[in-house]
């Protein structure tokens, strides 16, 4: 939302709570593959982007590859060259080998190139979780595709490697992480009605998932740790599941309560100092100012 579409941050949390309400309403009958029905979740999508596209394309034909896009400059040895201003990926699994994710960007990258999806197919396949929703099959093979997840749930250092790839003689300025609730407070131990139909091993594997986290958040904090910032709700999160779109008050609560804390006003102070520092020269940066600006309520 924030990057392919261009959405602001208020723009974007009231999308999402609309889209939360819409697609989590009802639940598929017993025994069929995901929870909830995909097709609410497509549906939610298309109308997300209708609203968002100024270009009034069919929202169904929207590619996630953004060629269309607005462009900034860089002064590289004293040229001047157009560049993409949303730079930005979503990370599926391939259902017959998970060694790799599959990242399907918006830009084309110098090597391994994914299928040139849309932005709907796209979600799709980010967001099929076999406990939330049905595997989606993209390309001309209609290869299965499953949540990332399940690879990179914490997907920082994928985002290292592409920027390496986009910008190989720039040197890394900042690293910003957001998590969605410490290892041990997701909610696993104590299982929800919605979790309860979950088969054991799944909800094991989720559980590795989520320590995997932050083992990736701590390897990337001992290699920058100067430069790496990582905020993540470590407590209250455990009552909220996906699926109860009611309870994003409950998040939201938490969240502001995480932000009054001593060491994560420090640690905010710091990220938007160097932010500031910085100005524009990384446009994900520029976006995550205003993130925090708006959360923090301070102006950026």
């Amino acid at each position: 939302m924030l990057f392919r579409l261009q959405m602001s941050i208020d723009d974007a949390i009231r999308a999402y709570t609309i889209l939360a309400r819409d697609v989590f309403v009802e639940k598929k009958w017993c025994f069929q593959e995901g929870t909830f029905k995909a097709s609410r979740l497509e549906d939610a999508v298309l109308t997300i982007i209708r609203e968002a596209d100024k270009e009034k394309e069919d929202p169904n034909q929207i590619l996630l590859l953004d060629d269309k896009g607005p462009k900034w400059y860089v002064v590289h040895k004293w040229l001047f060259r157009p560049i993409p201003y949303n730079y930005s990926f979503v990370c599926a699994m391939s259902e017959k080998n998970m060694r790799f994710p599959t990242l399907f960007r918006s830009w084309i990258p110098p090597a391994n190139a994914s299928y040139n999806c849309t932005i709907v197919e796209a979600t799709r396949a980010t967001t099929a979780a076999p406990s939330v929703f049905k595997a989606v099959k993209l390309g001309h093979r209609q290869q299965r595709y499953l949540d990332g997840g399940f690879r990179c749930n914490n997907p920082v250092k994928y985002v290292l490697e592409e920027a390496q790839s986009v910008y190989p003689n720039y040197p890394i300025s900042c690293i910003v992480s957001l998590g969605t609730g410490a290892r041990g407070v997701i909610g696993l131990e104590r299982p929800d009605a919605f979790q309860k139909f979950l088969p054991t091993k799944l909800l094991r594997v989720l559980k590795e998932i989520a320590g995997d986290c932050e083992i990736q958040s701590e390897d990337i904090a001992r290699q920058y740790p100067n430069l790496y910032f990582r905020l993540n709700v470590d407590e209250g999160l455990q009552n909220v599941s996906l699926a109860e779109w009611d309870k994003l008050s409950e998040v939201d609560t938490h969240t502001s309560s995480y932000l009054k804390r001593v060491e994560t006003t420090q640690k905010v102070d710091r990220l938007v100092q160097v932010l500031s520092r910085h100005g524009p020269a990384c446009s994900s940066l520029h976006y995550f100012h205003l993130l925090f600006a708006y959360v923090c309520k301070r102006r950026p």
